[in-house]
C-alpha cells in the first residue's frame, strides 16, 4: 500500500511543481506525467518501478508463504516475511544503482525460493 502512494504522490507532486515537457517546455499535463513521456524519467519512473516490481513480487510471495504458512509452519512462515519486507522497503532507494538493485532483489528471491523448496520437500515427505 505504501508503494503505491508513493506513486501516486509522486505523480500529483511533479504535477502541482510544474514539471515541463521536455519537448515542447510546456508544463506537462497530469496525463503526461502518469502515461506519456514526462513518466519515463525521474521520480515519475522510480515510483513507478518501485510499485510495479512490488506487483510483481507480491503474487509469488504473497500465495506461497500462505502455502507454506498451511503446509509447512506458520511462525516460519511469518518470520519469512518479516525478513522479505527490508529487502523490499530498499528497492526505491537502490533502483538503478547497479550493482547496489541486487541487494533488494536478490534476497527477496532467494525467500521466495526457499519457502517453495520447503513446501516441496515437507510434501514429498509427507
Amino acid at each position: 500500500v505504501a508503494f503505491m502512494m508513493f506513486q501516486s504522490f509522486s505523480k500529483f507532486f511533479l504535477y502541482f511543481n510544474g514539471v515541463k515537457d521536455a519537448e515542447t517546455g510546456k508544463k506537462a499535463s497530469l496525463g503526461e506525467i502518469k502515461y506519456g513521456r514526462a513518466s519515463k524519467k525521474g521520480l515519475a519512473l522510480l515510483s513507478d518501478r518501485t510499485f510495479m516490481n512490488m506487483l510483481e513480487q507480491s503474487v509469488p510471495c504473497v500465495s506461497l508463504l500462505w502455502i507454506h504458512a498451511l503446509v509447512v509452519d506458520p511462525a516460519e512462515a511469518a518470520n519469512l516475511m518479516w525478513l522479505y519486507l527490508p529487502f523490499r522497503a530498499v528497492y526505491p532507494l537502490v533502483f538503478g544503482k547497479m550493482p547496489w538493485l541486487f541487494f533488494s532483489t536478490f534476497p527477496g528471491y532467494t525467500i521466495i525460493a526457499y519457502a517453495m523448496c520447503r513446501i516441496g520437500i515437507t510434501a514429498f515427505f509427507s
